[in-house]
């Protein structure tokens, strides 16, 4: 890749790797299918004019960034990155992990990568660490998917969802009402068979290395003209979904009218009326602040969010067997402590939120569960006979121990 030796000390810098990204997408599709399209043709044009621009610009005047050298100002490279608790040193090898999700340190990605890095400096004795780059710094998830495919990132937190739109057996932890806590969620994601299939799918297909899953918490109905206190309520309630024919099919079952869009649409359109409201987990309506525009936080409890923890095949090969061995101990250290940091939260963060003027509604699961019956069975076959019957087998007998 044309930019791979390049130092990204800058904002520009990191734009530019993100247009790399969309102009080897293109490339690669190119190749898979013996041409693109003229729209795509014109894409490729676009994006490749950008780069020589910015290039341009930043060659103009007194303070262009050479390779292997620090902006001015900058006293190094780790003055200003999020890592952990343990500082690296200038002999740590730093590995940026991507997520969507604020930076700030409250957040429970933020949370897992500085737990991660800090887990890696013990266990390396200081050889890694890992920097947080949130706020979509490495693109949006399905900018990460691409990165870690092509080998131009190392490392993201992507959300399982958009996983699923591209590795089907990944939908079986993305059905409504699918799970009672999070114990279950991570039974079943943990199980070797399940977690093998998706593992498998994404190394072998799509160069990306799965290392664990993380939590996110269950998602919840925020609304900004009316509280939601019964499945009656929701009836021709526009909301807004992520783009994914189960979070559509869940609430068409519900009688809502979802629409999906891009999240970086979302704000503007509920602002606007063109939806009434959108479904996340508690910490990211906490940490968003989404609260304060959508005062009605409605406990449906739909779906358990999960995050995958994955790193680009070209990065995890270049590793020793020792080292993937402690970057997976790392990883499913961080994922525990991750979760319990989310389930230590929650309950405050409602309180914070309702201190603040937000309204908070329980409904009654039955109606919402019952109603979305014949959505987990569908899905059946699109996930995999064998994935999803297993599933099942597992939380038919944990149930049963309870």
């Amino acid at each position: 890749m044309f930019l791979d030796n390049l130092i990204f000390y800058s904002e520009e810098i990191y734009f530019i790797k993100l247009i790399n990204i969309k102009i080897e997408s293109i490339k690669l599709k190119f190749k898979l299918n013996g041409g693109v399209k003229m729209k795509e043709l014109r894409k490729l044009i676009a994006l490749s004019l950008a780069v020589f621009i910015i290039l341009g610009l930043a060659a103009c005047g007194n303070n262009s960034i050479q390779e292997n050298e620090l902006p001015e100002n900058t006293e190094s490279k780790t003055s200003s990155m999020i890592t952990g608790k343990i500082t690296p040193n200038e002999n740590t090898i730093v590995i940026q992990v991507g997520h969507v999700n604020p930076s700030n340190e409250e957040d429970h990605l933020t949370q897992f990568i500085m737990k991660f890095s800090d887990l890696l400096m013990e266990k390396t004795s200081g050889k890694y660490a890992a920097e947080v780059m949130g706020n979509s710094q490495l693109g949006g998830d399905r900018d990460m998917l691409e990165g870690l495919n092509m080998g131009m990132i190392d490392a993201a937190l992507i959300t399982n969802m958009v996983v699923a739109n591209t590795v089907p057996s990944a939908n079986v932890l993305e059905l409504p009402y699918m799970f009672d806590n999070d114990s279950e969620a991570f039974m079943v994601a943990k199980d070797s068979l399940i977690f093998g299939t998706i593992h498998d799918d994404l190394y072998n297909n799509y160069n990306i290395y799965l290392s664990g899953h993380i939590g996110g918490g269950f998602r919840n109905t925020i609304s900004t003209k009316k509280d939601i206190k019964s499945m009656d309520d929701m009836k021709d309630f526009k909301i807004r979904v992520p783009e994914g024919n189960i979070f559509t099919d869940t609430f068409k079952s519900l009688g809502a009218a979802p629409t999906a869009m891009a999240f970086s649409e979302t704000i503007t359109s509920v602002q606007q009326g063109v939806i009434d409201g959108l479904e996340i987990p508690i910490a990211s309506i906490y940490s968003g602040g989404y609260y304060n525009f959508c005062k009605y936080i409605v406990a449906t409890n739909h779906i358990y969010t999960t995050s995958d923890v994955c790193f680009s095949r070209k990065f995890w090969d270049s590793l020793s067997k020792e080292d993937q061995k402690l970057f997976n101990e790392a990883v499913a250290e961080a994922a525990e402590y991750q979760i319990e940091y989310i389930k230590s939260r929650e309950e405050n963060l409602i309180e914070k939120m309702k201190e603040n003027g937000a309204v908070y509604t329980e409904v009654d699961m039955n109606p919402f569960v019952e109603a979305t019956v014949n959505i987990r069975e569908s899905y059946r076959d699109i996930i995999g006979a064998e994935v999803y019957d297993r599933a099942i087998e597992l939380l038919n007998k944990a149930r049963a121990d309870y």
